[in-house]
């Protein structure tokens, strides 16, 4: 048994943190940044339209504990990328927003490692709510990476 602040780490504990978006305590859980591992497919191509194309990464598994917009890294040739979302359309996937990437990831195995919960997932009454939402996203993400380089130069 491996104990973490007390506590006995397990995979039911594991799931229940995710779920809470306790990122900070399922990383000290793990001893890592909670990551997920899958293959970029094709999607609706909704993103594009918004002005914030997304590369759509299949999940294995069908019941996944995190849900929400998250900071993330994309791990693909080194590149940092963000905001992963979990859908509900039959086939679970992770949709997530590449910052200032220009390229095809089709087909790619990627790793994508959570960082930051910003906000829980909803549904917007048009199209036009989603884009705000996710350009607000996109600025809170950008904040985020700017605060961590600051942060990481005065070490």
């Amino acid at each position: 048994t491996i104990e973490v602040e007390g506590e006995r780490v397990s995979s039911t504990r594991l799931r229940q943190v995710l779920a809470d978006g306790d990122l900070g305590c399922a990383e000290a859980l793990l001893g890592r940044p909670f990551a997920i591992t899958g293959r970029v497919m094709h999607g609706q191509k909704l993103g594009r339209q918004l002005g914030a194309p997304t590369a759509n990464v299949q999940l294995k598994r069908r019941n996944t504990p995190l849900s929400g917009v998250f900071v993330v890294t994309l791990e693909v040739e080194g590149n940092v990328f963000m905001r992963p979302t979990v859908e509900s359309d039959g086939q679970p996937h992770l949709e997530v927003h590449l910052l200032d990437y220009q390229g095809d990831l089709y087909g790619r195995l990627v790793q994508v490692t959570f960082h930051r919960k910003l906000r829980d997932e909803q549904r917007f009454a048009s199209l036009e709510a989603l884009k705000t939402a996710i350009d607000a996203d996109i600025a809170a993400a950008r904040d985020y990476w700017r605060a961590s380089s600051l942060m990481t130069s005065q070490d």
